[in-house]
């Protein structure tokens, strides 16, 4: 914290900066008001019927004395500004000192009067430690465990009844069937083409994907811009029809694939 050298020789300065210096050195004990939290009542604020009392309370980051009030409703905290004017001696009033406080009312800017709470004094926090941890084996006996094993059991049935997924992944290289030569039938799935079937115990249903990708082409005649090369798949109901060739191929072609089933 800041302090003045007030004594001493030689004629002390003693000007308005010397109490504003004063003033900035107080303001650090607001802090304390962050140890307690915000929206909290510091001191006194005890309610007799319907009146909240004096007392002091904190919004951050100010600790504000508290004007008794009727809390009938549910009224809102206020901060008051009241400036305190005096003459100078050159006959100017002006503003020397704001006395800011806290009460009920409305104001553009206001919090809940139920939002700020009394916190316990930090002494009392071993004994309300120690309390909290001897309630621990009674609140066990008295259902925590209970639901606990609970929670463990039907996990454990989860678990036990958990479905493991079944993978099945086919792959293999054939010559397709209906071989024909010499045209474009990249779209004809009736011709140069290999039949893939689910493997045993699975269906089309269990059909995740297929992969399929020429393994051999034989070209007829010089390789140039004019030939085309296709090899796409048809998923049908009971299996995966694959196409594969050229509009100039000399041989059948033959197609690799990977296919993937799970169930």
């Amino acid at each position: 914290m800041n302090s003045s050298a007030f004594i001493q020789t030689g004629g002390y300065p003693l000007k308005s900066e010397r109490l504003q210096e004063l003033q900035t050195s107080f303001k650090i004990f607001n802090a304390f008001g962050n140890i307690a939290g915000n929206f909290t009542i510091v001191e006194g604020c005890e309610t007799e019927g319907s009146i909240v009392k004096n007392g002091k309370i904190y919004i951050h980051p100010e600790l504000l004395d508290f004007r008794e009030a009727d809390a009938t409703g549910n009224p809102n905290v206020i901060i008051i500004e009241e400036a305190v004017q005096r003459p100078f001696e050159n006959g100017t009033v002006k503003t020397v000192y704001l006395n800011r406080y806290a009460t009920f009312g409305t104001a553009e800017i206001s919090w809940p009067w139920s939002n700020f709470k009394r916190p316990f004094q930090t002494k009392d926090i071993p004994n309300n430690l120690l309390m909290q941890l001897n309630a621990i084996p009674g609140k066990a006996e008295t259902g925590t465990v209970t639901t606990l094993a609970e929670r463990v059991t039907a996990l454990e049935e989860k678990i036990n009844n958990m479905i493991t997924p079944q993978i099945s992944v086919m792959y293999g290289r054939q010559t397709v069937n209906s071989w024909t030569s010499n045209g474009d039938y990249s779209s004809d799935f009736n011709r140069n083409y290999i039949d893939v079937y689910p493997p045993s115990g699975y269906t089309m249903a269990h059909f995740k994907g297929i992969v399929p990708s020429v393994s051999q082409i034989k070209f007829d005649g010089d390789v140039d811009d004019n030939d085309v090369i296709w090899c796409s798949y048809q998923v049908r109901s009971t299996n995966i029809r694959i196409i594969c060739g050229n509009v100039e191929q000399k041989a059948a072609p033959m197609v690799s694939y990977m296919a993937i089933f799970i169930k």
